[in-house]
């Protein structure tokens, strides 16, 4: 699929058995995996015959080339966590209102079949803007801070008519939170076979990153916030610096706390062995350069980045938060608790060091990434027959 040009976009008045379809999140200026998530399924039902509509704070992941429509609606004045609490109330108000009223003429001009919010204040605001209209509104649940978890479930219980979760630990945290499971469903995310690298590129880009001394390359794909933990990965760079004096660390990219990570970076000392490059656009070269892959996330849904590291042969070190236990595990990699320095530490001394056990989990993980679970094709298909059956079209 990663080969193909995007399909051309749908005329729905000629494709009578296509549906309409609204993909809604807070930010497509984001890259991250709930951006590509919605960007891949969306190429993936116009292909099918489907007309979609993105909505949302408008940005790079837009993808305008995939024959979308896309309507721009600010999200980011809306949800009072995306504006990480800059905004009073009645100015979110302001602005959840006349986002609603935005997209209440657009489900009216496009006769949209579904809608398909990808978090709470598009969630919110698709209610608001579909009362009265019956329009199914499904809810992907994609993870948060556990702060916000009760918030989330009472979200999907009063506005959703469905809520999904791409893995089974993450829709447990919604059903002990009296989510109706008649109304709950887990759906994994389809993953993309990642293209094919330049081996010439990626030993190029190995021998920069990887300097004059360097004999072990980590890859993570982390943005920049309280999140993903880096203050613990660069701690994890301090304790294990002396016992692996080759060891370079890459963190591909942005967020709000940019300038601290790297203030930590230099007051642990590790600054000279952790780059912070920003967003990696050719994530395929990276991953082909590297050796290991760490995510030292604080919570999580199902990350799409470990299936990809799956994909490139790299064996995995992560933190036991959300999904990832339903991904990582000692066939693959090593799986620590939250937090848990030692573990973290320790891990990445045995894979860097115990070539046997390094080289076992590689194969192993990449027979995991091509598992079925994560093919694209198998998963999109069963989005496209959940919105038929929700449209009462199956």
């Amino acid at each position: 699929m990663v080969s193909e040009a995007p399909p051309p976009l749908i005329n729905r008045d000629t494709q009578p058995a296509g549906l309409c379809i609204l993909q809604t999140c807070s930010f497509f200026s984001l890259g991250g995996g709930i951006q590509r998530h919605i960007n891949d399924l969306s190429t993936s039902l116009m292909a099918h015959g489907h007309k979609v509509i993105k909505a949302g704070t408008p940005g790079k992941a837009t993808a305008p080339e995939d024959g979308s429509l896309f309507l721009p609606l600010r999200f980011d004045r809306v949800s009072d966590h995306a504006a990480n609490g800059q905004l009073g109330l009645v100015t979110r108000l302001y602005w959840l209102a006349r986002s609603a009223l935005t997209l209440r003429r657009a489900l009216k001009d496009h006769k949209v079949d579904i809608i398909h919010a990808h978090e709470t204040a598009p969630l919110l605001t698709a209610r608001l803007a579909s009362l009265g209209m019956g329009i199914p509104i499904v809810m992907t649940y994609h993870g948060s801070s556990p702060d916000r978890l009760n918030a989330v479930a009472r979200a999907c219980r009063q506005q959703a008519d469905l809520a999904i979760c791409p893995s089974e630990t993450v829709m447990q945290s919604l059903l002990e939170r009296q989510v109706d499971p008649d109304k709950a469903r887990v759906m994994l995310l389809g993953v993309r076979p990642n293209p094919p690298a330049d081996p010439a590129a990626a030993d190029a880009l190995r021998r920069e990153l990887l300097g004059e001394d360097g004999t072990h390359l980590v890859l993570s794909l982390s943005r920049l916030d309280h999140q993903k933990g880096l203050d613990a990965m660069i701690e994890v760079a301090r304790r294990v610096r002396q016992d692996l004096p080759g060891l370079r660390i890459v963190v591909g990219g942005e967020g709000v706390l940019r300038g601290q990570v790297e203030a930590w970076a230099e007051q642990a000392g590790v600054s000279d062995i952790i780059r912070f490059p920003g967003v990696i656009s050719d994530v395929a070269t990276y991953l082909a350069a590297s050796d290991l892959y760490m995510l030292t996330s604080r919570w999580e849904a199902l990350p799409i980045s470990i299936v990809e590291a799956f994909r490139a042969g790299l064996p995995v070190i992560a933190t036991d938060c959300g999904g990832v236990r339903e991904l990582v595990d000692g066939d693959v990699g090593r799986l620590c608790a939250v937090d848990d320095l030692d573990a973290l530490s320790r891990a990445l001394r045995e894979l860097c060091t115990d070539r046997a056990e390094y080289d076992r989990l590689s194969a192993n993980a990449t027979a995991r990434g091509a598992e079925d679970r994560f093919s694209p094709a198998h998963v999109h298909s069963g989005f496209e027959k959940l919105y038929r059956q929700l449209a009462g079209r199956g």
